[in-house]
């Protein structure tokens, strides 16, 4: 029952992007992008969260700028423009990291 909490707090937070890839152990879809108490996280509801930071991501780099999408995990369907960069765990998993314009910088901040 906590973990339904933690979702609905979750759900009020401010979305940052969304990741997707073999990182996420997932087989279709994308984990939103939080920052929580500092944090970087990647989650969705009923999967182990993943944190982004320093200690544990290898490296970040830029793919696309400005990229005009519709499909952002947790979005409901609005139009966002995000950056997309690839990430790359120190455990060599890899995926792909989507933020929001605004959020980039922030974001990056904490995980670079």
């Amino acid at each position: 029952m906590a973990g339904f909490f933690k979702c609905m707090l979750r759900a009020n937070t401010s979305l940052c992007g969304d990741l997707e890839g073999p990182m996420t152990k997932l087989i279709k879809g994308k984990l939103s992008i939080s920052v929580e108490k500092g944090k970087v996280i990647a989650w969705i509801a009923g999967q182990d969260d993943i944190e982004l930071s320093k200690a544990n991501v290898q490296s970040v780099e830029v793919i696309d700028n400005n990229i005009q999408i519709g499909n952002l995990a947790s979005g409901g369907g609005k139009q966002y423009k995000v950056n997309v960069y690839k990430i790359v765990m120190k455990d060599g998993k890899e995926g792909v990291l989507r933020l929001l314009t605004g959020a980039a910088y922030k974001v990056l901040a904490i995980i670079k």
